[in-house]
């Protein structure tokens, strides 16, 4: 849902809220070369296992269980405040998307990561992951028609 939120959330801020399309492309330009980086930065912290020590013990939540925990409850209003900007003025709004975006992101590939890393954890042969498999397709092609959805909905008002 965040990931098709921010995708198509770059068309409100656009058409309706009034933000520079040679920034906002500057924008997403920079960060589609930073989106790497985070991805590869979450991955090695999960797999240290390290950062949520004190407040998850390792032996009852695992490496990646805080992290989807914690970055799905945080994304929850990020999600909201993504809609709505603290002002319409460009200059802000550039900010606002640049800051949401890439904090957004953050969760997102947190969340993702700890969610598809747990899956070959919990169910080490293929044939267990399979039937999962089909489940999990089925959660996410929902949840980015939800997210889509909620981005037209606030296209066409």
């Amino acid at each position: 849902v965040g990931m098709s939120a921010i995708s198509f959330g770059k068309d409100l801020y656009l058409l309706e809220f009034g933000a520079s399309a040679k920034v906002m492309g500057t924008i997403l330009l920079a960060c589609s070369f930073i989106s790497p980086l985070m991805d590869s930065l979450v991955g090695n912290l999960q797999d240290r296992g390290s950062l949520f020590r004190r407040c998850f013990p390792l032996a009852v939540w695992g490496r990646r269980a805080p992290w989807l925990l914690t970055h799905t409850l945080f994304l929850a209003p990020l999600m909201w405040a993504f809609f709505i900007p603290p002002s319409y003025e460009r200059e802000v709004l550039h900010g606002w998307f640049l800051a949401i975006w890439l904090i957004g992101y953050w969760c997102i590939a947190a969340s993702t990561n700890a969610f598809e890393a747990a899956r070959v954890e919990i169910y080490p042969f293929k044939e267990e992951r399979v039937k999962v498999e089909v489940y999990c397709k089925l959660t996410c092609g929902a949840g980015a028609g939800v997210g889509a959805g909620a981005s037209f909905m606030c296209l066409t008002s």
